[in-house]
């Protein structure tokens, strides 16, 4: 909307102040590095250091009070008067139209809340107390760890969790279950199409043996978000040979994702994050093997519950119930979590660790070595 009313990039780089900010966020940034730099520059002159989730969050114009941050919106000239009332998620903020009742099919004047963001409200359904860790793997991959107080981390985003009083430390995959959707969409059209033609893929996948006998592959298809934040970062295979066949490549694949969880687990465990529990979600989580794989790679138990798929419409009904008054946060199951039957759990297996251990060194030695030569 910015854009739209300044005219063009340079408006809104010129109104906003800080060029660096404004090449990250639109993806354009030759200097992700420098980049990053100055924009944590101007985080620490507001007092701020983490960088927030949405929008208004990652320029750093709210903090955690909930509320316009002010000295940010100095920094920057940018007027209170274009951002929107900040609501908490069971807030109700209007009614249903005749018209848009019309249109749904629901009874006009339904009490129409703030919501949730889908990642945050998957959090609440699985459940993220302090300590516990979710990885929700959708066309993206995110990376959900809660927290009971605002400590944001130079390498994540931070989230306000739905739950009063708790915040979810947030890393953000830009490619996980998309990149599975262009490698079967690009190399196995013979295999069916819908659920048959990835579970055809798992099988061939599966035969294989942990590490792709010597594969490993970068991720990065469409960029980074965390914990790199280099929008010209790109994916890279390794390691390939002509004995390799389709199902070694997917498994790299599956993989390369866990990589990055594995990634973002380090990031947590170095900012003093310990793990307590793994939970693992949304699409891509209904493949066991991708599951074990998960699992071998963190070398952590993960837990898988039938229904985790539908996370976040568990979770923005859990939201709406609280709006409606037809439970609290206390009663939604021990803070937040869901009723689910017990979970599946897939506890790592010790060789299949110390193969993925070796691999993951030569995975986090990749980017390194070919930052910049792939632009």
């Amino acid at each position: 909307e910015a854009r739209r009313q300044l005219g063009d990039d340079r408006g809104l780089a010129s109104t906003l102040r800080n060029r660096a900010m404004v090449n990250l966020a639109l993806g354009r940034s030759r200097d992700a590095e420098g980049d990053l730099a100055r924009a944590r520059g101007l985080f620490q002159k507001i007092g701020d250091r983490g960088g927030l989730s949405d929008v208004m969050n990652d320029f750093g114009l709210l903090h955690e009070g909930r509320g316009a941050y002010a000295p940010a919106l100095a920094a920057t000239e940018t007027p209170e008067a274009w951002l929107p009332p900040v609501r908490a998620p069971q807030e109700v903020v209007g009614a249903l139209t005749p018209e848009a009742a019309a249109a749904t099919g629901l009874r006009a004047g339904t009490r129409v809340i703030a919501g949730s963001a889908d990642h945050v409200a998957a959090a609440l359904a699985a459940g993220t107390g302090p300590g516990e860790l979710v990885l929700k793997i959708g066309g993206g991959g995110d990376v959900l760890y809660g927290v009971d107080h605002f400590a944001p981390d130079p390498h994540l985003y931070i989230d306000y969790h739905d739950l009063p009083g708790r915040f979810l430390l947030n890393g953000c995959m830009v490619a996980s279950g998309a990149l599975v959707k262009w490698f079967a969409e690009a190399f196995a059209g013979d295999l069916g199409e819908g659920e048959a033609r990835y579970a055809r893929l798992d099988a061939e996948a599966e035969v294989t043996p942990p590490g792709a006998d010597g594969l490993v592959m970068l991720p990065y298809f469409l960029g980074e978000k965390t914990p790199i934040f280099d929008p010209g970062a790109r994916g890279a295979v390794t390691g390939l040979a002509l004995a390799h066949s389709r199902g070694h490549l997917f498994r790299a694949v599956l993989e390369a994702v866990a990589y990055g969880f594995r990634h973002h687990v380090d990031v947590l465990v170095e900012g003093g994050h310990p793990i307590r529990v793994v939970r693992v979600m949304d699409r891509g989580a209904r493949s066991p093997l991708w599951r074990q794989i998960v699992a071998d790679v963190l070398g952590h138990p993960i837990e898988y519950a039938p229904g985790a798929d539908l996370g976040s419409a568990w979770g923005v009904a859990w939201v709406a119930g609280v709006a409606a008054g037809c439970w609290d946060w206390e009663r939604s199951g021990t803070g937040g979590k869901s009723a689910n039957p017990p979970p599946v759990v897939h506890a790592p297996v010790p060789e299949h660790t110390a193969r993925y251990e070796r691999l993951y060194r030569i995975y986090r030695g990749l980017y390194p070595a070919l930052r910049g030569e792939t632009r």
